[in-house]
Order: C-alpha cells, then structure tokens, then sequence
C-alpha cells in the first residue's frame, strides 16, 4: 500500500559529503511516490538573495505560510531544479512529518516539473548521514 505524500527531514550527500545538504538537515517535499520509489523536492527557506534577479534555483515556487496549503511557518523556497529519488522503504516515521503540503501546492509543484533531473540517493549513503534511518 502506498503511503501519503509526506515531508521528510534528511541529510543528503549532494552533489557530494562535504555540501551543505549533507552538513545540515533539509526538509523535502514527497511529490511523487510509487510504493517503492519515492521523488522529492528540497524546500529551504526564502532568503533575501533568493529575490535578486538570476539567484538560484531557476525553476522555484516561493510559498507564504498558509495552514490551508502547507505547515510552513516562514516563506518558503520550494527548489524545483533537481529532485532525489529515494527508496520509501528506508524513510521510518522519525524523519516524517505529520502534516504534508495540501493537494493545490502539490498539484503548482508538478505542473512545473517536466523536464527535472531525478537524481538517486543511495540508501547506505542516507543511512551514513541520517543515524535514525
């Protein structure tokens, strides 16, 4: 049975060990989610520089708190340029979230998707990095 989509907290060794999304933890989203397979967007939060002309990601949704949508306190940055795809089987419930984003949020974030790389995580690398795995 396929699980909801949900909202994982992880550590990721991309585009290696020492990058910031293996150093800190990151929130992402699930938008995608097979049984086995699970894709995910990273979500971080907006930063000033995130508004100046050609700041990175090129493909985002910047998201305003809003419980009828998503459980993010503060405005949201949703990095649209490259997705990880992780094996569901390995994400146990100490690094899920109770409350996902809502089907509208879901729904802007996979109309702008087409084309991403889908970048595999390996599951001994997660665990590496992630010690409640």
């Amino acid at each position: 049975m396929k699980e909801p989509f949900v909202l994982v907290t992880l550590r990721v060794s991309y585009p290696d060990k020492g990058s910031d999304l293996a150093a800190y933890a990151h929130m992402y989203i699930c938008i995608e989610n097979n049984g086995i397979d699970c894709c995910f967007a990273k979500r971080q939060s907006y930063k000033p520089y995130h508004s100046l002309p050609g700041s990175k990601p090129d493909k985002r949704i910047v998201e305003a708190p809003d419980k009828s949508r998503n459980p993010f306190i503060h405005p949201t940055l949703i990095d649209l340029d490259k997705l990880f795809v992780i094996d569901c089987r390995v994400l146990n419930d100490s690094v899920k979230s109770r409350i996902g984003v809502n089907d509208a949020l879901l729904s802007d974030i996979t109309a702008l998707i087409a084309f991403t790389p889908k970048i595999r995580l390996s599951v001994e690398g997660l665990k590496l990095l992630n010690p409640r795995l």
